[in-house]
């Protein structure tokens, strides 16, 4: 997939992606090691809330919220 098309693919289609849905993996698990420090240093006063994030190439960018 070059840069046009990850620009205008759908973003449904680019989060069913191998590679994507690995980097999301990968990014969820390194919330379940982090995330309690966060949660441990500030607190809940700060009411933080958790992103996994994807780049793909230059031209998108990817999220979901992570519970």
């Amino acid at each position: 997939m070059d840069g046009v098309q990850a620009a205008a693919a759908d973003e449904g289609d680019l989060q069913a992606l191998p590679a994507v849905e690995q980097a999301f993996a990968a990014a969820e698990r390194q919330l379940q090691i982090y995330g309690p420090r966060l949660q441990a240093k500030y607190g809940a006063a700060m009411k933080l809330c958790s992103f996994a994030v994807v780049s793909v190439g230059f031209e998108r960018i990817l999220w979901r919220r992570v519970h």
